[in-house]
């Protein structure tokens, strides 16, 4: 997965980085979805989710445990941003009547994803 340096595919770190790369291609499609005047939040979701995929990465290729910990510890607040950003913006389409099942899609996969943060960067 992450480079040549990664654990065996099926490894929890691969699967963390491959939920953290779907989590991007969810971002996207929010992304898409917002009026241009919503940019800030857009590209600040975006960014955050593209840092977290990068850390993932990053911990899943090193073969070394405390800077594998490390980058999964580096990798949560990232995490907890996106969620906070998937908040607002899921209140905002609320507000305005407009479909918000795709936010609610990005919030269940980033819980999955800082369950899986929270044990990797313990272990």
């Amino acid at each position: 997965m992450p480079g040549s340096d990664s654990p065996p595919e099926g490894e929890p770190g691969d699967r963390l980085y491959a939920r953290a790369l779907e989590l991007t291609a969810l971002v996207a499609a929010i992304a898409d979805n917002l009026e241009v005047a919503r940019f800030h939040l857009r590209d600040r979701l975006d960014r955050d989710a593209t840092q977290l995929a990068l850390l993932c990465s990053r911990a899943a290729a090193d073969r070394v445990p405390a800077e594998r910990r490390r980058a999964y510890r580096d990798a949560k607040p990232f995490a907890h941003e996106c969620v906070a950003l998937l908040d607002i913006i899921g209140i905002r389409l609320r507000r305005s009547g407009r479909d918000h099942q795709s936010v609610d899609d990005a919030k269940a996969r980033l819980a999955d994803i800082i369950a899986g943060l929270n044990h990797l960067a313990s272990r």
